[in-house]
């Protein structure tokens, strides 16, 4: 089967920082590149997402393959999200990326998510407080309002 001899075209580039049991630094790069298919591809032959790690792990360029381009990419972020720690503590280093160890390859996404599902909470909650207020005065209204306040006070102190 074919598979992609060179990176080709760059599609994203990281470096990582990593850290020895001495407190020594060194750099290590993540290059991927554009998903490719076989130069001459037939019904069925997949998109493969290369990418090349230097100065950590075995350093050989490798590939992963999708059904199709988007497929092969997000395989292949993955992988990376898994091989980069899992090779960095066979050498016995530290990883980072802008000092973070835990998210190398998707950043902060779940704070992203977390905070996102908050907003929408949030903004659900304050359209029936809105609600409320212009509601005519009912028992269920002032009950409701103090559960709205008990949130209000919680989300402030988180």
């Amino acid at each position: 089967m074919w598979r992609p001899k060179s990176i080709g075209s760059v599609f994203a580039h990281r470096e990582l920082t990593l850290t020895d049991r001495a407190g020594a630094r060194s750099t290590a790069e993540l290059v991927i590149g554009c998903p490719i298919r076989c130069p001459t591809p037939e019904e069925g032959d997949p998109w493969f997402c290369p990418f090349h790690l230097k100065g950590l792990g075995d350093e050989k360029l490798d590939a992963i393959a999708g059904e199709d381009s988007l497929q092969s990419l997000i395989l292949a972020l993955d992988y990376l999200r898994q091989r980069i720690p899992h090779e960095a503590r066979r050498g016995g280093l530290d990883v980072e990326w802008l000092g973070v160890k835990e998210a190398l390859i998707f950043g902060h996404l779940d704070q992203i998510r977390s905070q996102s599902v908050m907003n929408a909470e949030l903004l659900a909650r304050f359209a029936e407080a809105v609600a409320l207020a212009n509601a005519v005065d009912t028992p269920q209204r002032a009950t409701r309002l103090g559960e709205l306040k008990e949130l209000v006070q919680q989300l402030q102190n988180s």
